[in-house]
């Protein structure tokens, strides 16, 4: 699966580098990547809490779409997202609306911090590779040879 992953990512880029070609064009959208599981997802300016702040993020960015990448907002449905600011999103906020937040992480769904910080799906560890940066996620080189990870 990962050099089926790593070709698709070879080809793009070439794409990219003698066209116009974008993620999208690629079949790499920025609603392939996971949203963070919710609440956290609802809490649109990660300040701790869902509030009336993130719902005043939602109508603001109404409308907005795009391909290229996620609009800000994007929070629904779980668990990619459909990249566009809707009643989707402004129905997620009002769910979660007064959660607390604070102990949310950065990554999303089935995604979990490499050594340096980086999300990467949670497959990756125990799989055979040695992830030592050689390979990328998410357009970040992925490293999982530290302990915590038992230097996989």
């Amino acid at each position: 699966m990962r050099s089926m992953s790593k070709l698709i990512c070879v080809v793009a880029a070439a794409a990219m580098m003698f066209s116009t070609a974008t993620w999208a064009t690629a079949g790499l959208g920025p609603c392939d990547h996971p949203l963070k599981p919710m609440p956290c997802n609802a809490d649109i300016n990660e300040s701790g809490a869902v509030d009336i702040d993130d719902l005043l993020l939602v109508v603001e960015n109404w409308g907005d779409e795009s391909n290229e990448e996620r609009p800000f907002g994007d929070i629904a449905p779980m668990d990619n997202g459909d990249c566009v600011v809707d009643i989707n999103d402004l129905l997620m906020v009002l769910e979660h609306f007064g959660s607390n937040t604070s102990g949310c992480g950065p990554c999303g769904i089935g995604e979990i911090p490499d050594c340096l910080g980086n999300c990467v799906s949670a497959s990756w560890l125990g799989d055979g590779y040695c992830d030592d940066g050689s390979y990328s996620y998410n357009g970040n080189d992925i490293y999982l040879n530290c302990p915590e990870f038992d230097c996989d």
